[in-house]
């Protein structure tokens, strides 16, 4: 279960005003849901999502 949590608050709002916004923290803190959520509720709005992740290195190769 997910718990609505501020920062999720806050990156929405980050987002609407058009800011990258960079995400981190400590090993399984949440970071992967939150960022999963937002990309689940952007694409039934039919918004654009990208997400990357940078600990496989064939995604690193991909933005070199």
């Amino acid at each position: 279960m997910f718990k609505e949590r501020t920062i999720l608050t806050r990156m929405k709002e980050a987002m609407n005003d058009r800011y990258l916004i960079i995400l981190s923290g400590a090993r399984r803190s949440g970071k992967s849901e939150i960022l999963k959520r937002i990309k689940r509720e952007q694409e039934k709005k039919n918004g654009k999502v990208f997400y990357i992740d940078f600990k496989h290195p064939k995604n690193l190769m991909k933005i070199n």
